[in-house]
């Protein structure tokens, strides 16, 4: 939803349409305008309203109505957070839970900006999420990730998640695309107990 642009000059724009003949006469002219300027207090008062309204600028209990819509309560949360919760609350409840979908997600709940969050299936029912930011995410933040993650995760399909702070402390990865054991020294345990 896009705010409507704001006409700042009824008065000029209803004079400047009078017919001709009665842009001279002072008092049609005095009379229009006070219609003009009252309508331009409506106008002001009314992108008041909307702007305060929208979701990007909303603040205090406009956000708390928000969160009421989508299903989502404050709890603590000061507006800027919350406001990023609505925004996710609104994707989430229009999602399948598809894969690109749940990387969007975390990736608007953890501000990861260029930072890729990495997607990988575990099985049949369980996949894991990670990423890595620095600095790292606030505690109560990754409590809200997680609750997140259970509403956008489908019934029977378990999920972890791992935050990396820096390239000097990454995300532990297996470097193979299977599960860590397909080479080397496990491949070979493996194989001989099977």
């Amino acid at each position: 939803m896009t705010i409507p642009t704001k006409i700042t000059n009824h008065v000029e724009l209803v004079i400047g349409n009078l017919l001709w003949q009665f842009r001279n006469s002072p008092k049609l002219v005095e009379l229009v305008s006070i219609f003009a300027t009252e309508i331009q207090d409506l106008e002001n008062l009314y992108n008041n309203l909307f702007e305060k309204r929208y979701l990007d600028n909303a603040a205090g209990v406009q956000l708390d109505l928000y969160g009421k819509i989508v299903g989502w309560s404050r709890q603590g949360f000061d507006d800027d957070d919350f406001r990023r919760l609505i925004k996710v609350a609104i994707v989430i409840n229009q999602t399948d839970a598809q894969i690109d979908e749940i990387t969007y997600i975390i990736a608007e709940l953890i501000d990861a900006g260029s930072t890729p969050i990495r997607y990988v299936q575990r099985g049949r029912a369980h996949y894991s999420l990670d990423w890595i930011v620095d600095p790292p995410t606030d505690p109560d933040w990754l409590r809200t990730i997680e609750v997140v993650m259970e509403k956008i995760t489908g019934s029977g399909i378990s999920w972890d998640t791992v935050e990396g702070t820096d390239e000097t402390n990454p995300v532990f990865r297996f470097d193979t695309v299977g599960s860590g054991y397909d080479l080397g020294g496990y491949a070979q345990n493996t194989e001989s107990i099977t």
